[in-house]
């Protein structure tokens, strides 16, 4: 048997079906061949008279070897007398009979890889084409179509000399698709930077991979296609598209769940009435809570804002979190509004303390809406702003003495050391009243040290990659982390049988010092008792002076009664979509409208004066012509003097002379 024999095969099942438009005689048969290769379609024509009988097939190029014999014009009853169809590692299992594909070859092997067979079998054509581009990835070369229609598709090399090739169409049943020619020989070289790979072929096969580490570089990503696929030379470009892709989900995910914020406000409703962070914030935590927003990264951007508050264990509890579009003055009286609804009877009760790094329009919100609440700036911000509005590094220790000093005495004496240094800083930080970032002067009555708000920005850390995910997915995976949270906290506080929690009793531990103070009263002249709620290193020598229980002198924030209280609801699990009831049209809504920046999407931050900066591969590796140093290049360097004042300019490198000798030549 030659190729031809073959190539007629491929060609013979449509004509076993009596359709006019594939008969291998007609003219409109000829005009579909490749008109590159007449020989093999004349051979075609004189060997379609042996249709009607069983079609022998080859599977290598020169003819030599007979894969397999298939039946082509097989009655549609005996398709459907099959009782089983196999998936794409060839096992079985119970299918209608109307759907059934009988058994074939396996398409993987005991490795993984792909396999191509004659006689495999395919769901459909879309099935085909897939496994066939990972078959072409998979072994280096690429294909080019010859035909492509829902009941035959047909790919030969993109080699013109290479003889591979490759047909499947529909069986005789219309069921399946089958592969019915295969010339698996190559004479092409190997490629190994293949143009079938795209961003979202990468992304389906490595993206597992990209969110259990969503902090893959792009480098890494080169690295891991290289051994698992053998692929180089990929543009980077599409490497960071299909990291995206695997992060966040495609453009019509995050637009379908814009759609549905009130849908799932529902589902929440159903599944867990009520609130339980508003539960657990009212039962046990102090009126204490930070408040801040990180940016979204999916296409259509947004601002997570968040309240985090502390429970008794001294550990970060969710009070409220919500999606906005931008950050600004309205959005965040919206979301006071919401957070007063939601655990206003505790304002009532006790004024809240705030602490925020004073976002844009976070200050008027508070004033406007919460005016009985004391507003506390965060020290890390303040000083940041300090440090680069007078640059002196040397008022570091000063500033953060000041911040958390305990009395009036003691701060008047740490600015008056401050205006002996630098006096500009210190009437600017006379401008902010102490309340706001001075420990002495601030509210006791929230019992709390904390003049950061670090606890809130570790909330943001924790939700990490998820702010590449569609909204909905955002908020499902936070609320699972919140769930998992409540409930690992809850098996701590069944197993722990002393009256304090943990990192509380890790606090008021004694180190021996003897300082007198007034226990009936709870005060120390420290006024660190009164203003964290936990006995200081006087108290505690008082304490154990009279050999009493140091648990009774604690704040009632702090035991373990409040951290139950604290920990008492549950969060409920949602059901997947496809489980929630049918919604009237009104309640979706329509996604925001797309904002394109000029320039490539910028994923850090805005790094403040004297913050660390992450470090890159070519911040560590270019090297300035000037000073010599790494870091920087000539035109940013520190040590470049301004031309005004007459410098010569460094001398010429080894590659300027080449550049100069070569234009002369």
């Amino acid at each position: 048997m030659d190729d031809a024999v073959g190539v007629g095969a491929e060609d013979g099942d449509n004509h076993g079906d009596n359709d006019a438009d594939e008969q291998l005689h007609s003219s409109s048969e000829q005009s579909s061949e490749d008109s590159d290769d007449p020989g093999w379609k004349q051979d075609l024509y004189e060997s379609s008279e042996s249709s009607e009988d069983d079609v022998s097939l080859v599977n290598s190029s020169d003819g030599s070897g007979v894969a397999a014999e298939l039946d082509y014009h097989s009655s549609e009853e005996d398709c459907l007398k099959q009782g089983k169809r196999t998936n794409d590692r060839g096992s079985d299992k119970d299918v209608d009979p109307s759907k059934n594909i009988p058994r074939g070859p396996p398409l993987y092997d005991s490795r993984g890889r792909v396999v191509l067979s004659i006689n495999q079998q395919f769901n459909d054509h879309v099935h085909f084409r897939t496994f066939l581009l990972d078959y072409a990835i998979q072994e280096g070369f690429t294909m080019k179509k010859i035909k492509a229609a829902r009941y035959r598709m047909t790919y030969r090399c993109s080699v013109e000399s290479c003889p591979w090739r490759v047909h499947a169409s529909l069986s005789p049943c219309k069921t399946f698709f089958i592969l019915k020619t295969l010339f698996e020989d190559h004479t092409c070289q190997v490629q190994r930077s293949n143009k079938h790979v795209s961003a979202a072929w990468i992304a389906e096969k490595l993206g597992d991979d990209i969110r259990s580490n969503p902090n893959m570089n792009i480098h890494g990503l080169e690295e891991k296609l290289k051994d698992l696929y053998g692929l180089t030379g990929l543009c980077r470009r599409q490497i960071y598209r299909a990291r995206e892709k695997a992060l966040g989900g495609s453009y019509e995910s995050h637009s379908h769940e814009f759609k549905m914020p009130r849908v799932y406000a529902n589902m929440i409703l159903r599944t867990n009435p009520g609130s339980v962070a508003t539960v657990g914030f009212v039962a046990g935590c102090r009126p204490f809570i930070g408040v801040d927003g990180c940016h979204l990264k999916g296409p259509f951007g947004g601002v997570l804002l968040a309240a985090i508050s502390m429970d008794a264990n001294l550990m970060h509890f969710p009070v409220a979190y919500a999606i906005v579009e931008i950050e600004n003055g309205e959005t965040w009286a919206w979301f006071f509004n919401m957070l007063k609804d939601a655990v206003g009877q505790h304002l009532e009760q006790q004024p809240w303390t705030i602490i925020s790094d004073r976002q844009k329009g976070l200050v008027q919100a508070v004033a406007d809406l919460l005016p009985n609440c004391s507003h506390r700036r965060c020290c890390q911000h303040v000083w940041k702003n300090m440090l680069g509005k007078f640059s002196d590094n040397g008022l570091r220790d000063l500033f953060w003495e000041a911040a958390k000093a305990t009395t009036v005495a003691k701060f008047t004496q740490v600015m008056l050391s401050i205006r002996a240094r630098n006096k500009a800083a210190a009437e600017w930080l006379e401008l902010i009243e102490p309340k706001h970032w001075s420990f002495h002067a601030m509210d006791p009555n929230a019992k709390m040290e904390h003049i950061k708000s670090n606890f809130v920005e570790s909330f943001n850390a924790v939700v990490g990659a998820a702010r590449y995910k569609p909204p909905i997915s955002l908020l499902e995976t936070i609320r699972i982390k919140v769930m998992d949270l409540i409930y690992t906290r809850k098996v701590i506080c069944e197993r722990w049988t002393k009256t304090l929690p943990p990192r509380v009793s890790l606090k008021v531990d004694f180190n021996g010092l003897r300082v007198g103070v007034r226990l009936d009263e709870g005060h120390c002249d420290c006024r660190a008792w009164t203003l964290s709620g936990l006995p200081c290193v006087h108290a505690l020598a008082c304490i154990n002076m009279i050999r009493a229980n140091v648990d009774e002198y604690v704040s009632p924030y702090f035991t373990m009664n409040a951290w139950r209280a604290c920990l008492s609801a549950t969060v409920h699990p949602i059901p997947s979509e496809s489980l929630w009831p049918v919604h009237p049209p009104s309640d979706l809504l329509e996604p925001p409208a797309v904002k394109r920046l000029a320039g490539r999407p910028r994923k850090h931050r805005n790094r403040q004066t004297g913050e660390s900066r992450p470090v890159t591969i070519r911040s560590a590796t270019v090297t300035c012509n000037f000073c010599h140093l790494k870091g920087h290049n000539m035109k940013g360097c520190p040590k470049k003097p301004n031309k005004a004042e007459g410098t010569t300019a460094p001398k010429k490198g080894k590659k300027e002379k080449a550049k100069k000798v070569c234009h002369l030549l």
